[in-house]
């Protein structure tokens, strides 16, 4: 593990038989405000990055109306957040 915070675990996975790649596993906080230090790290991690990445996880927000399902229904502003 190279990196970490409350919202994600981010590293190098290495094996012997395939190229190495970075691996941030994403689990964000459920309030807009704390996920935004969130994208600020991940575009961090980002400009440095010299290999392939997979992130992954449960970003606790939607790209499309279409991605969401019961509750209440959401205010299109909440669309910027992965849009933007």
């Amino acid at each position: 593990m190279s990196q970490c915070s409350t919202q994600f675990i981010h590293g190098i996975v290495s094996t012997p038989h395939s190229a190495s790649f970075a691996l941030t596993a994403v689990y964000a906080a459920n309030s807009l405000a704390e996920r935004i230090s969130l994208w600020k790290e991940l575009a961090q991690i980002a400009e440095g990055m010299v290999c392939p990445w997979v992130i992954m996880g449960d970003f606790n927000c939607f790209k499309d109306l279409k991605d969401k399902q019961g509750g209440a229904s959401p205010h299109h502003s909440q669309l910027n957040e992965l849009n933007s």
